[in-house]
């Protein structure tokens, strides 16, 4: 049994001597080994806030990240759209009438073309023969894209500003001119302001 005894101590020393110890032989020890460099250290994210420069590091925020579904921002495209009626001067009709001409025009609009009245807003009104500006919001550039090609390629005036759209032709007549646009004051519409007024 003796002899059993001085190998093990002979091996013993061997095994502890530090060239040949190797981190890959304690994988359990290994972590207790790591340092952690200076752009690892928990407090270089400790910084005060009130920094504008450290501010450029918060995209990781769910809140903040643009590929989330829900987070995703709701992309609309305004179409503009004239409409002409040559048969009233809108600013010599009565404060009452005139309100009802402009929920007649927008109704009109939302009636003929299945859209929302909160889409359809009249963003001026001008005098002479009175010219009819309006924005309608569409869901996406492609719709709207559509649905300029289809007003301007399709449709007359009298297509959407009829009595069966509730718009009363009888007090404001019918609508002479319609024509639809995507980028404003981009010379699309054959009629300038400056003929109208």
């Amino acid at each position: 049994t003796h002899t059993s005894s001085p190998s093990l101590v002979t091996n013993t020393p061997q095994s502890l001597s530090p060239t040949s110890i190797h981190a890959s032989d304690f994988p359990t020890a290994a972590p207790a080994t790591l340092s952690y460099g200076p752009t690892q250290m928990p407090s270089d994210t400790l910084q005060p806030t009130s920094n504008p420069t450290l501010t450029t590091e918060t995209p990781t925020s769910p809140a903040l990240t643009s590929s989330a579904p829900s987070a995703a921002p709701v992309l609309t495209q305004a179409v503009f759209l004239d409409v002409r009626f040559d048969e009233i001067t809108y600013p010599e009709l009565v404060e009452e009438v005139q309100a009802r001409f402009r929920l007649e025009f927008r109704r009109a609009i939302t009636l003929s073309q299945n859209f929302s009245l909160a889409m359809i807003n009249i963003s001026d009104i001008r005098p002479g023969s009175t010219m009819v500006e309006s924005v309608v919001v569409m869901a996406s550039h492609n719709l709207a894209i559509e649905w300029t090609k289809r007003i301007n390629e399709l449709t007359q005036p009298d297509d959407i500003f009829n009595e069966t759209y509730g718009f009363n032709t009888t007090t404001f007549g019918s609508a002479s001119y319609l024509f639809a646009y995507i980028t404003k004051g981009s010379g699309a519409s054959p009629l300038g302001k400056d003929k109208l007024v």
